[in-house]
């Protein structure tokens, strides 16, 4: 039994391995000659490229020496790891207002709150195309409509070793007053990276469900209001920008 049991695992591995091998994409890669050579790409080192011949072996082509194209290509399949460091600074204050008399001071509650996104490469390889990054800002009204109260997008182009790009999102401003009256409620953030292609590489929130309803999400623009399932209601933004003044 244990030797039948073993014959199948071994069956089970070698048809995972086919089925992998079958699914790496071999290609003609070109160098700045002209010359040519199929393989698949295995991993792009920090200024190579590892590529599998047809019959197993690998070899270590430079960078350099392929043409633009093909050295475009390594690195859209090899897209790098980065590293989101999100903070979202809040800063509160109680003030009375006194516009209604003497005897109608009404205390207020003031909050602003500023999204920042440090962006940053961790991978060595090199990667000189462009990302494109969006950050979305959210908050909440009457208890279940949602607005994107900011959307920041930059693009990204890691020239150089180390470097760090931040999104930063305007400062939001929210008021309560003592009677209840209340401005959109800041509650949280979702930021996306994506590559030329339009491939997402990167992806952090402060919600789950921001990350569940990207898709809608990546349809929106600042100021709209969406439902509690994230989608669009009539409201209009001229509305929502009357409830919602910035600094």
């Amino acid at each position: 039994m244990k030797t039948t049991q073993h014959m199948v695992a071994l069956a089970a591995l070698a048809a995972t391995f086919v089925y992998s091998t079958a699914l790496a994409e071999t290609r003609i890669w070109t160098d700045t000659t002209g010359k040519t050579i199929e393989a698949e790409q295995v991993k792009l080192l920090s200024n190579q490229v590892l590529l599998r011949l047809a019959d197993g072996r690998e070899v270590k082509v430079s960078l350099d020496t392929l043409c633009e194209e093909d050295r475009k290509q390594a690195m859209l399949d090899q897209p790098p790891t980065l590293e989101l460091k999100v903070s979202a600074k809040t800063n509160r204050s109680n003030t009375s207002r006194g516009d209604l008399g003497r005897r109608s001071r009404i205390q207020v509650e003031e909050e602003s709150t500023q999204v920042v996104v440090a962006v940053a490469k961790t991978s060595s390889a090199p990667y000189e195309l462009p990302l494109n990054a969006v950050l979305y800002v959210m908050g909440e009204w009457g208890g279940d409509q949602l607005e994107v109260i900011d959307k920041v997008t930059s693009t990204l182009s890691y020239t150089e070793k180390n470097q760090v790009f931040d999104l930063a999102s305007e400062k939001f401003e929210s008021r309560k007053l003592a009677g209840g009256e209340r401005r959109t409620e800041y509650k949280g953030w979702v930021v996306v990276i994506f590559d030329s292609n339009g491939d997402r590489i990167a992806l952090k929130s402060s919600s789950k469900a921001y990350e569940k309803n990207l898709k809608a999400l990546l349809a929106s623009e600042k100021g709209a209001e969406l439902d509690s399932n994230f989608e669009p209601t009539t409201s209009t933004n001229s509305a929502a920008a009357a409830r919602n003044p910035r600094f």
